[in-house]
């Protein structure tokens, strides 16, 4: 196994991966490898509180999903490939989260629509993207956070 970066690239593994070819290919294949079952409940949740926990790492999850996402760079070194599946996993969910930020913002004076414990804000936006009950300003600040990160619907799903 190679023990530095330059190891790696002497290998053939780059320092960076070209995450963004192909339209992003590579980042739409990360985000369904993060939304299948056995890859969200150890990242992220489980989607049913019954579920019994699989007892894997989020190490084991990035070093799976990194296999299956770059098997040629992973036959080389599966270790520097799951270290680039979690760097790239940690950028997305960094750049989701200083959009989100946008949604969860008042406007400045627009605050709750009603008042009392089931009280959303003006700028609450549904797992599945803005719908009926979504106010225009939210709907319109949806689509200039997609127009900049084409992504987010999806992370946002997530």
């Amino acid at each position: 196994a190679a023990k530095t970066r330059k190891d790696d690239e002497a290998k053939g593994i780059p320092t960076t991966l070209p995450w963004s070819a192909n339209k992003n290919a590579k980042i739409w294949e990360l985000i369904t490898e993060l939304s299948k079952p056995e890859n969200f409940k150890v990242l992220f949740r489980k989607k049913d509180q019954k579920e019994n926990t699989s007892g894997e790492s989020k190490n084991a999850v990035f070093t799976r999903i990194g296999q299956r996402i770059w098997p040629g760079y992973a036959l080389i070194n599966k270790k520097t490939v799951a270290q680039h599946t979690k760097n790239k996993y940690d950028g997305l969910k960094d750049t989701y989260r200083e959009h989100a930020k946008k949604l969860l913002q008042t406007g400045g004076g627009i605050g709750a629509e009603t008042d009392g414990p089931d009280a959303q804000l003006g700028f609450y936006i549904p797992l599945g993207g803005p719908d009926a009950a979504t106010c225009s300003k939210a709907q319109n600040l949806w689509q200039q956070i997609t127009e900049d990160f084409e992504i987010f619907p999806s992370l946002h799903a997530i």
